[in-house]
């Protein structure tokens, strides 16, 4: 994975004209057998080996330390000071401009392409950016030299820079809604970037000068490309069926995707329930080993925060689950019941990870207007995911969710599943169906 840094003003970057697209072919064609042998081979080295010397005093803890030696030997960079790269420093777009003239040898310009750049030390490699074809601009006439490029205009950069081939696979989840997102899968596919976590690519975030040095490096040594995302199709939309879902073993417990449609078999009844208060919770219901520890986590956290919890409901069986829907149907009548509880097989109480909660010595949660409002609710809202639970059914996503909005229902996905979920702001539904499909 590329890491992660903070970013400045996020501006997209303009899709130069083709007045501007004067790319020397030789190069780009060069480029472009590059990224085919790489999406058809998986890996090329084409690289020296890193330089083994320490040309920085600065750069001995950096995960990208032969990347960045590789770097100065090839004259790409002379560092930001004597001795120094300042690894975790944040890449302006025309110190950016700079690293690529030099990486790619680009001829200079005498077109001054934009007006904000005239006291800039970089102005020179930017005019010749502009004129290979490979910015332009953050707006009309200006390049914004002093903000920071972001990780997705770094793909379109190096897509343009690199002649990168196309790819038809999708590699994350994050990056749905960026414009940069053909270019993103293409970077990926070539085997220039990994992401920045399962499954994410943290588009807007900045990109720091020993990232920088790596995604140059593997441009001429690409690793091997991530797992792209399965083929799956779009959500289905909700609709009642009975599809027994793909993934109903018992260790698929964070994996399985449960809904108006897919379900657990009847018989479906894990092994290794054990008590709540066994994670120091109260007693009464029951949950999954593996759910232990980190609930006994959230328990004490939500304690120390002022805020205790109390479970009113984990798990519960096939046939627990009928009798419980069936009270619903007779409570709210069947086409309201089906919003507010899962019928028999599709509730994620049956596989003994999920918890429904409410403040300590409180009302049931789903007795307020919005339990999340609540000093309580609110917390596990914000803070829930950092000990592994998601809210299965958020606020305004009926349409995606299939069910209304509980936010006292949380079910355990652990720790790393729960913070990509919260990093890709999906539904735990989006995200099972993007990763794993039905």
């Amino acid at each position: 994975m590329d890491g992660v840094a903070a970013g400045g003003p996020i501006r997209s970057d303009i899709v130069p004209g083709p007045r501007y697209r004067r790319v020397s072919m030789i190069r780009r064609l060069a480029r472009f057998c590059l990224a085919t042998a790489v999406s058809m081979a998986g890996v090329v080295s084409l690289a020296p080996p890193p330089a083994a010397a320490a040309s920085f005093s600065d750069i001995g803890a950096s995960a990208f330390r032969a990347e960045i030696e590789w770097l100065a030997e090839r004259g790409i960079t002379g560092g930001c000071g004597p001795g120094r790269f300042c690894p975790t420093g944040v890449v302006t777009r025309e110190q950016m401009a700079s690293f690529l003239v030099r990486m790619f040898a680009l001829p200079p310009s005498s077109d001054d392409r934009f007006g904000d750049d005239a006291g800039s030390e970089h102005q020179a490699d930017i005019n010749a950016l502009a004129a290979a074809g490979i910015t332009g601009g953050c707006r009309t006439d200006a390049f914004c030299p002093r903000s920071a490029v972001t990780r997705e205009q770094m793909a379109s950069f190096l897509v343009r820079a690199a002649f990168l081939a196309p790819s038809d696979g999708d590699y994350f989840l994050d990056d749905e809604r960026s414009g940069h997102q053909a270019d993103i899968n293409r970077s990926a596919a070539a085997g220039i970037t990994g992401g920045c976590g399962s499954y994410r690519y943290c588009p807007s975030a900045g990109v720091t000068r020993e990232q920088m040095a790596g995604f140059l490096y593997r441009i001429e040594a690409p690793k091997r490309p991530p797992t792209p995302l399965p083929d799956v199709g779009l959500l289905p939309t909700c609709r009642h069926d009975d599809v027994l879902t793909a993934r109903h073993a018992l260790d698929d417990w964070n994996t399985s995707l449960l809904d108006t449609m897919y379900m657990l078999p009847a018989d479906y009844y894990p092994s290794d329930l054990v008590s709540t208060s066994t994670a120091g919770a109260n007693a009464g219901h029951s949950i999954r080993r593996p759910v232990v520890s980190d609930l006994g986590a959230l328990v004490s956290a939500a304690r120390g925060a002022g805020h205790p919890i109390s479970i009113v409901s984990a798990f519960r069986s096939y046939a627990t689950q009928k009798i419980t829907f069936e009270q619903n149907v007779t409570k709210y009548g069947r086409e309201l019941a089906l919003r507010r509880s899962a019928r028999p097989g599709h509730s994620e109480h049956q596989l003994g990870t999920t918890i429904d909660v409410t403040h300590a010595g409180g009302a049931a949660a789903w007795n307020y207007r919005d339990w999340a409002t609540h000093p309580t609710g609110a917390w596990m809202r914000d803070n829930a995911w950092r000990y592994g639970f998601v809210m299965s059914y958020p606020k305004d996503s009926f349409a995606t969710v299939c069910y209304d909005y509980e936010p006292w229902h949380y079910r355990y996905v652990g720790r790393s599943m729960a913070a990509d979920l919260h990093a890709t702001r999906l539904t735990l539904r989006e995200f099972l169906w993007r990763v794993h499909g039905p």
